[in-house]
């Protein structure tokens, strides 16, 4: 099994850290998002964001991987926001009913305002 479909940056600016995904995030590698996902959250930031712009295909196990983290960020009140996704990628969070836990915005710029941050953009 391939667990090289996933691509993972990780960027942090200010009180801000950005996780950008691309390709298919499955069981195969929920695991290695699970890990950065603990990494990120204990450097306590702000806010953090997940630019799906780059994610083919999202399974159950892709999913879970953020929903297990829910109940830390909100005790440690940090914001998880997803933007860029594609809308086949949306459909299923909001089939899902995920939208009404997880802010989903159109792209960075909507994260930033949504989230009251500013700052210089890659």
């Amino acid at each position: 099994m391939n667990q090289q479909r996933m691509e993972i940056n990780t960027r942090t600016e200010q009180e801000v850290s950005i996780l950008k995904l691309k390709g298919e995030l499955d069981a195969s590698n929920a695991v290695i998002i699970d890990h950065e996902l603990q990494r990120l959250i204990t450097k306590n930031p702000k806010h953090i964001w997940v630019d799906g712009s780059g994610i083919s295909y999202i399974s159950s196990a892709g999913l879970g991987v953020f929903l297990s983290h829910l109940s830390t960020l909100q005790q440690k009140n940090i914001r998880l926001v997803f933007f860029g996704l594609n809308d086949k990628i949306k459909n299923i969070f909001t089939i899902l009913g995920l939208e009404e836990i997880i802010p989903i915005v159109k792209d960075l710029q909507a994260a930033q305002e949504i989230s009251r941050v500013e700052f210089i953009a890659e």
